[in-house]
């Protein structure tokens, strides 16, 4: 039974671990989306 508790409990830290890199990943593409379409709005109004 602990095993069982131990594998939970590490499946929720990597949960977690993946969720914070995700929404660090998002922010970041968010980011650098924003930026492109900046600078491709001004390079295309010539």
């Amino acid at each position: 039974m602990t095993s069982l508790d131990n594998s939970i409990e590490n499946n929720c830290l990597c949960l977690s671990f993946i969720g914070d890199a995700l929404g660090f990943m998002a922010k970041f593409a968010r980011k650098w989306l924003h930026s492109v379409y900046f600078l491709a709005k001004n390079l295309t109004d010539f």
